[in-house]
């Protein structure tokens, strides 16, 4: 108890330091006293609103699937948080990958993986990325990764993610709790997601939310599915035929990857969590090797994040699987995203 107490005392001037910071960049930016980049092409912003785990990467693969399927033609432009690469990098070009997994960061190589043929660039400039986007590829709607508190680009749509499994604790401002601005911000929104919501309850966090915003609230479920990698693919697999594996991965939510392993019945010989974006240097694989070892496992499973980290010297003898995560919107959802997505493109065109 003292220890908390004491870790408060220290923590909260920190916090109300960061939310003074934050408030005064957000007034120079809704006063136009800090450039805002303006475009001729659509642009729809996925964030969130607290630190990492609110499953943005697989909702980005969603929306341009689902963009796909509205006739448009998507291209991505991320930071790339955690690359080892500065300035414009091209991460795929609609036909294939053009840059490694420490040139592109971990979750824009990840997407380039899944969804194959969709241009995607990572920028520490978001503008800049999107300049090369509009120049080098035939897009017509671009869509900006973790983006809420990039407002250096002017965006048509909005799009907060917040983890529905979050703990009311956590929406104090950093690093006293996990938000990244005040949730009086969410008034930028133009929708609000609850995301990692399984069952037929309300979100605990969607009453509090209407005190901040008028923006519609949907809910998304995730979608859970192992898969066996072989040969560069991924093949389905049937979990009672799966030996037990050494489970580890580098997320957010370590607990969440390992709740669902649980639930899908995998069997875990050993497990490891690692920091998010944990790169896996020696260090790292010889202590997963010795689990190998001790556990008498050829198996391993992961995170898909983590898989495209791997050095194939290391996985090329073992059965390598994935936890592959994917998002699903209800068909009332879904068509009231699609409502919001006419009104930009009516805007833009008109």
């Amino acid at each position: 108890m003292k220890s908390n107490l004491l870790l408060y005392i220290i923590l909260q001037p920190l916090s109300l330091m960061y939310g003074a910071l934050i408030y005064l960049r957000n007034l120079l930016f809704d006063n136009n006293l800090l450039k805002i980049y303006q475009f001729n092409l659509p642009i729809v912003s996925i964030g969130n609103i607290t630190a990492g785990g609110t499953g943005k990467t697989p909702f980005t693969c969603y929306m341009v699937e689902l963009l796909k399927k509205l006739g448009y033609k998507p291209g991505i432009v991320s930071r790339g948080y955690g690359r080892q690469s500065k300035g414009v990098v091209i991460v795929h070009n609609g036909i294939s990958l053009c840059s490694n997994v420490s040139e592109s960061g971990d979750e824009p190589y990840m997407m380039g993986k899944v969804l194959r043929d969709t241009p995607i660039i990572v920028s520490d400039q978001r503008y800049h990325g999107i300049e090369k986007m509009v120049k080098k590829f035939d897009v017509n709607i671009v869509v900006l990764d973790d983006a809420f508190q990039h407002r250096k680009v002017n965006r048509d749509m909005d799009i907060v993610l917040m983890n529905s499994q979050e703990p009311k604790s956590h929406y104090r401002l950093l690093p006293l709790g996990r938000l990244r601005e005040s949730l009086s911000n969410l008034r930028r929104a133009d929708i609000i997601i609850h995301t990692k919501h399984n069952d037929e309850t309300q979100p605990h966090m969607m009453a509090t939310m209407q005190k901040y915003s008028s923006a519609p609230q949907l809910v998304s479920k995730n979608q859970y599915k192992i898969l066996q990698y072989k040969n560069n693919v991924y093949e389905s697999v049937t979990i009672p035929e799966m030996n037990a594996a050494v489970a580890f991965c580098g997320i957010a939510h370590p607990e969440s990857f390992t709740n669902i392993l649980d639930a899908l019945g995998v069997e875990i010989s050993d497990l490891h969590s690692f920091n998010d974006h944990q790169e896996y240097n020696a260090k790292i694989l010889e202590r997963l090797q010795t689990s190998l070892a001790m556990s008498k496992s050829k198996s391993i499973i992961t995170t898909e994040k983590d898989l495209v980290k791997l050095p194939d010297s290391f996985i090329k003898n073992l059965d390598v699987y994935i936890l592959r995560i994917s998002m699903e919107l209800s068909p009332k959802s879904r068509e009231n995203l699609i409502q919001q997505l006419s009104i930009i493109k009516t805007r833009k065109t008109s």
